[in-house]
């Protein structure tokens, strides 16, 4: 996300702006960088944490109930951060797409791009972005399968 906002990588205006934007997708990096580095910490392997249990017998624990809900909130964290990215992205293909109405996408890019604009629309103007985020993530986690 952070390169896909730099304009002298993308060609595209910095932080995905509109001309009728100020800041755009500018402050979205640091919740990215917080899921990120949340899901981090997150894989710590405490499966490699067992304490002698049963009395001092038995020395085998997989930590099993921890593992699984670090799991959970990772993959919680990764349904957030892909209707970011994909909101995100949505914005380059339709700035690209400004600068370029030759522009060709893929079958399967055009369907998504399609998808994602039905839920949230194009950042025009600047807004408060976690609405369009919360109605990303909704959709994913329809989609589970």
């Amino acid at each position: 996300m952070v390169q896909l906002n730099n304009a002298s990588i993308t060609q595209l205006p910095r932080y995905l702006r509109s001309p009728s934007s100020t800041h755009a997708f500018g402050a979205v990096e640091k919740p990215v960088a917080y899921l990120a580095m949340q899901n981090k910490s997150l894989a710590y392997p405490v499966s490699l944490d067992g304490l002698p249990i049963a009395g001092g017998i038995e020395d085998i624990a997989t930590n099993a109930p921890e593992v699984t809900s670090r799991l959970e909130e990772q993959l919680e964290n990764d349904n957030r951060l892909l209707g970011i990215m994909l909101t995100h992205a949505a914005q380059a293909i339709d700035l690209r797409k400004g600068n370029n109405g030759d522009l060709a996408l893929s079958e399967s890019t055009t369907r998504l791009h399609q998808i994602i604009r039905q839920h949230v629309g194009e950042l025009s103007e600047d807004r408060i972005l976690s609405t369009d985020f919360d109605r990303m993530y909704n959709l994913i986690k329809q989609l589970r399968f």
